[in-house]
């Protein structure tokens, strides 16, 4: 997104409210897209304009994998999140674990008094405590997805992990309480866990391109197929072309807590995670207010059409556009459809958001 302004259009918004048309506004937002250029402009993307009809990040095709490895089982929509939920929009640490789903089954429980703290519940001979308690028994405990805790809970690096028969479960202040899948878990472990290059679990498993799913961790991520775990310890990603959709396809909410741990420690790699978020002809508050989406699509653009160049062509371009405009309305309807003061015109949020969407297509 541009960090220029249009003199012009500056005038045409906060003199001539009354006078302002769809088509002006759009017109009015022509530099607000200059930054998301990829490379030379829009001319050097291959291809004619195609229709819009595109699967976007955050259907059914890349809801959040189930079974084993997920046993949140929850739904894949922007914005969505599961188990300790990432970090909200702007930033901040993860929200703490969900609580228990009334339906879900109980572990066989001790006394609490008979436990070595009064969080722990006593499993198959093991103590499971605390937040990775709680993610346990969502899985549905002992009968569940992770079946029965092997060892005990061990402390590493600020957070705590416990493995059970089928996967591991991970909480630290900094990522919430995560998920593992076995052979990611195992893999993880091989590595050193918490202390070793990989840290913490971001987010729990995702599907991905290429491979069954993908656990993001704080340095790196690990791709499982079947029974084997392919380890990319350059956070910055070390296969484009299996880093960029999978990565890009997040939910937002997920795709955020991924970009900024990335964008934080300024990963080496291929992949290009800088932006300049919403900048242009657009108010700051307008800004703030679709500052994630803006980070997607600047890094769909900068991925696919610059950077690794994974698919330069006017296909990729309107499918990064379109999530574009879904991001947009997600939020604003997250946001409660709040009205939008840009710069003394009132308008709908989703009225900005098509807005915004006209102006990357006319001239992003």
């Amino acid at each position: 997104m541009s960090d220029r302004r249009g003199p012009t259009a500056w005038v045409l918004l906060v003199h001539r409210p009354a006078a302002v048309t769809a088509l002006a506004l759009a017109a009015a937002l022509a530099l607000l897209t200059a930054g998301c250029q990829p490379g030379a402009g829009a001319g050097s993307v291959a291809g004619a304009e195609p229709n819009p009809a595109l699967t976007l990040a955050g259907s059914d095709a890349t809801a959040q994998v189930g079974g084993p490895t997920d046993p949140g089982g929850s739904s894949g929509q922007a914005g969505s999140s599961s188990g300790g939920g990432p970090p909200a929009a702007g930033g901040g640490p993860p929200a703490g674990p969900s609580p228990r789903p009334s339906g879900a089954a109980s572990p066989e429980a001790a006394p609490v008094g008979t436990a070595a703290r009064a969080d722990c519940h006593r499993v198959g001979g093991f103590d499971v405590c605390g937040p990775i308690y709680e993610r346990y028994a969502q899985a549905g405990g002992p009968t569940g997805a992770l079946g029965r805790p092997v060892d005990e809970a061990t402390a590493a690096n600020g957070g705590t992990s416990q493995r059970f028969e089928h996967g591991a479960v991970a909480a630290s202040p900094s990522t919430g309480t995560r998920l593992v899948a076995a052979s990611a878990a195992d893999a993880w472990e091989d590595t050193g866990g918490g202390d070793g290059p990989l840290g913490y679990p971001l987010l729990d498993p995702r599907p991905a391109v290429g491979a069954d799913s993908v656990s993001y961790f704080q340095g790196g991520a690990v791709f499982v197929t079947g029974g084997d775990a392919d380890v990319h310890e350059a956070p910055g990603g070390e296969e484009p072309e299996v880093d960029v959709p999978s990565v890009y396809g997040l939910p937002l909410a997920d795709f955020t807590v991924v970009w900024r741990d990335r964008a934080a420690d300024s990963p080496a790699g291929d992949l290009v995670w800088t932006t300049d978020g919403c900048s242009g002809p657009t108010p700051p508050a307008v800004d703030t207010l679709f500052a994630d989406a803006c980070l997607r699509h600047d890094f769909g653009y900068r991925n696919y059409l610059n950077g690794p160049r994974v698919d330069p062509t006017q296909q990729r371009r309107l499918a990064v556009d379109n999530q574009f405009l879904a991001d947009l309305r997600a939020t604003c309807g997250t946001a409660g459809e709040p009205q939008v003061d840009w710069f003394g015109v009132m308008m709908p949020c989703q009225r900005a958001a098509q807005v915004m969407y006209d102006a990357v297509r006319a001239f992003g």
